[in-house]
């Protein structure tokens, strides 16, 4: 017996959301950091700076998403990076 899956696939584009935290596995720093590179995962978003576009593929299995391009983001972080390293991090 021969067992068919119906699934469906698409691509979006889209935009990581403000006050979202950091993940450098699915986005990447508009402002990266001039110095040693420390981890910023974690660190909380600013605002998007750039597009993203994934593909999803939903299936009865569920769904997947796999990230094609990475979104750009601002950081918090980025205060800091501007004055220097003089002000403290955060609004």
């Amino acid at each position: 017996m021969i067992d068919e899956d119906i699934v469906t696939s698409g691509y979006e584009v889209y935009v990581e959301q403000p006050n979202g935290r950091f993940e450098p596995a699915i986005m990447e720093d508009e402002y990266p950091p001039s110095g040693p590179r420390a981890s910023r995962a974690g660190a909380q978003i600013v605002c998007p700076a750039g597009l993203g576009l994934r593909h999803l593929e939903r299936g009865v299995s569920g769904t997947s998403e796999v990230v094609l391009v990475k979104p750009t983001v601002v950081l918090e972080t980025v205060v800091d990076e501007l004055a220097g390293g003089d002000q403290a991090t955060g609004f």
